[in-house]
């Protein structure tokens, strides 16, 4: 059968613990989906309700609501994990493949920092991202909750041409510039801001501007703040200004870090990204990490 050829390439089924149904089914690496399955047998252990019933509780919906198509079966599975990690302040790799909707389970869990009295941080690598990111905010429902202080100017993308305008989002502004800056200068967050919205860029240059806006971040991960990263594998390079400010950024959230990239694991020196996801607990320092996990290569990193 079709099923045994994929296995004995090396492939297995994705079987869900979530009760919902998957909208693409997945095939995993066989070694990837053992480590998978045996992950969600040890959530279900610790939390015998179950995905859909966890999930459910967590974020304040039904269970009807958390089964109703909002997130599908591999999500509602993504999304238990990351929640159990961001409540032990540890932290979690998001790494699905690009068709199986991360930023659906990104959205959620700012919804949860939100819910619980957080503030979360999220950070991508291009301002268009911010446009699917509202998108999937407004799609599990919690649009209502979400009032982002955005430090990236507000652009609209362009109407024609081939080239994707990388600066341009559509979403609504509920802070003007002049709000915006005066929030970055005092270091807090403007009334009725719930969350925070930039691009990898904008920490990026050792400017006045810029340590401006890293100490905001600081800020709010000190004072109980969550961390987003999308697209976490272009913030991962070990020697740049702008690597060594995000790794700076992951030590500091009490509520854990959570990291999205379909490529995550590529090179083991910039593995010191994830550390919080649970890779530092088998190494002595970070250098002994990332020297190991670059010999060992992408099977060994994930």
């Amino acid at each position: 059968s079709a099923r045994e050829d994929d296995s004995e390439k090396g492939q297995v089924p994705y079987t869900t613990l979530s009760g919902v149904r998957v909208v693409s089914p997945m095939m995993l690496p066989r070694d990837i989906g053992l480590a998978t399955a045996t992950a969600l047998d040890a959530f279900y252990e610790r939390h015998p309700e179950g995905v859909d019933a966890f999930v459910a509780a967590k974020l304040g919906w039904t269970l009807a609501q958390a089964t109703d198509g909002r997130l599908d079966g591999s999500q509602m599975d993504t999304l238990a994990l990351a929640l159990d990690k961001v409540d032990d302040g540890s932290g979690f790799i998001v790494g699905s493949m690009t068709v199986a909707g991360k930023g659906r389970v990104m959205a959620a869990l700012m919804a949860y920092h939100i819910k619980q009295g957080r503030v979360p941080v999220f950070l991508t690598a291009k301002a268009n991202l911010f446009t699917a990111m509202w998108e999937d905010i407004t799609a599990i429902g919690e649009a209502d909750l979400f009032k982002p202080l955005v430090f990236n100017d507000y652009k609209a993308p362009k109407a024609d041409g081939d080239e994707e305008d990388e600066n341009g989002f559509l979403m609504p502004q509920f802070f003007t510039p002049v709000q915006r800056n005066a929030a970055i200068a005092d270091g807090k967050m403007p009334k009725g801001a719930t969350v925070v919205f930039l691009t990898y860029s904008q920490v990026q240059n050792p400017t006045q501007s810029t340590q401006r806006k890293i100490t905001f971040v600081e800020n709010v991960l000190r004072a109980g703040g969550g961390l987003v990263m999308d697209e976490a594998h272009l913030a991962a390079g070990s020697d740049s200004n702008t690597g060594a400010v995000l790794r700076h950024l992951t030590d500091l959230p009490k509520s854990g870090v959570v990291f999205s990239s379909a490529t995550f694991a590529k090179r083991g020196e910039n593995m010191g990204l994830y550390k919080r996801a649970g890779y530092s607990g088998f190494f002595k320092d970070d250098e002994e990490m990332e020297e190991t996990l670059a010999k060992g290569g992408v099977p060994y990193q994930q």
